[in-house]
């Protein structure tokens, strides 16, 4: 069921957001976790488009990163097909769709998930990329939860869509590109900060991301200077 209070405070920090500049991929990771809030998901991700193909961005753990990463390698699934056919792909349980995705439907249910919701980022004629809503058990999506959803991959688009902008360039393609350089650099710090302290790469992303807002900084400035060794406390 949707949580239309959490979904009220999303549309506020979006104001907030949209008015200032701000970090992009943070701003998606963020809105990964809104999807499970205002959804009541089990996890959710973010992708990108890069010249026609997805690229993973964000997830809220593990495993949602692992499902992500299938999507890529295989470049099919409920988002490739949402993206296809601009709007919601609805799936309520995967087991019931190995015909229909006979690579990726088993490869997610591997990673732990029964259900998945996808949608476009998109603006207009304008595709940036993917969100996907995850569930470990099936899942109706009603139509509330799927209107929700839309809501929020609209406020993703938006967020790419006007970062460009701000950012002064001429090309929505070519920012996407930095951004994804920049969630690249972010993920190898996190193996490296999780091997560097034994400790799981979501906890290495919440140790990364806290220190990168107390420090003022862009995650991935903070990202490549753990990679260059730094470690933050």
């Amino acid at each position: 069921m949707t949580d239309q209070q959490a979904l009220a405070r999303v549309l506020r920090k979006f104001v907030r957001t949209m008015a200032d500049s701000y970090d992009v991929t943070e701003a998606l990771h963020d809105l990964a976790e809104s999807v499970v809030e205002v959804l009541g998901a089990s996890d959710a991700g973010v992708a990108l488009l890069d010249e026609g193909r997805l690229r993973y961005v964000s997830a809220t753990s593990d495993a949602a990163a692992d499902a992500e990463r299938v999507q890529e390698r295989l470049q099919d699934g409920a988002c490739m097909e949402s993206i296809r056919i601009d709007g919601p792909v609805v799936v309520a349980d995967l087991r019931d769709e190995h015909e229909r995705w006979p690579e990726y439907a088993p490869a997610v249910e591997a990673s732990g998930f029964r259900a998945v919701l996808g949608l476009p980022l998109a603006i207009g004629d304008q595709v940036v990329g993917s969100l996907d809503a995850y569930c470990t058990e099936p899942q109706a999506w009603d139509d509330d939860t799927v209107e929700a959803a839309r809501v929020l991959a609209d406020i993703g688009a938006a967020f790419v869509v006007n970062a460009t902008q701000l950012a002064g360039h001429r090309r929505t393609e070519e920012h996407l590109l930095e951004i994804l350089n920049a969630s690249f650099t972010t993920e190898q710090a996190t193996g490296v900060l999780a091997a560097r302290l034994g400790i799981t790469t979501t906890e290495a992303s919440d140790r990364l991301r806290d220190a990168a807002h107390r420090q003022d900084v862009q995650l991935a400035e903070l990202a490549q200077r753990v990679i260059e060794g730094y470690t933050p406390d």
